[in-house]
């Protein structure tokens, strides 16, 4: 992973940059796995999936352009590809903000999202997200909060 692998005195010199630097060395040797992800009936076997309330993505990119905060949904970008050619072509149309509509590149809106395991492949789900208590091969998401329990008083 890339945040894993990064060189810190190389980001103390040149900033963010140095993250775009680990992310395409990464590319040629990150095994792209496919899981499942199940939003209501539909499924797809992703090796990616970015799932927003917000337009905006790891700064000035805009990824998941038809999120809304202020909506009960998300909005889910999911590529298929397992091939980090295919990633690196997915940076000028992303830079541009041309992901919609590109080969491998699917969206969806859902108030629920499940990430679970590949039949033939183990998968470990990670998140930039808070932890949740999801086992470790299948991992939900919801943008509403949960209801807080009823307060016992002791």
């Amino acid at each position: 992973m890339i945040v894993y692998s990064l060189d810190l005195d190389l980001k103390a010199r040149i900033g963010m940059l140095a993250y775009w630097w680990e992310g395409a060395r990464e590319v040629f040797r990150y095994n792209f796995q496919h899981f499942r992800i199940r939003i209501g009936d539909q499924k797809l076997d992703a090796s990616l999936a970015i799932v927003g309330r917000t337009k905006n993505y790891g700064g000035p990119f805009k990824i998941t352009t038809n999120a809304d905060l202020f909506e009960d949904q998300f909005e889910v970008m999911a590529l298929t590809t397992q091939s980090g050619l295919r990633y690196l072509s997915y940076l000028p149309t992303l830079w541009m903000g041309n992901l919609r509509g590109t080969e491998g590149v699917h969206f969806y809106k859902a108030d629920t999202i499940i990430c679970e395991r590949s039949t033939r492949i183990p998968f470990t789900p990670k998140s930039t997200a808070s932890p949740s208590p999801a086992s470790p091969s299948n991992s939900r998401s919801s943008p509403r909060p949960e209801a807080p329990g009823p307060r016992h008083s002791s």
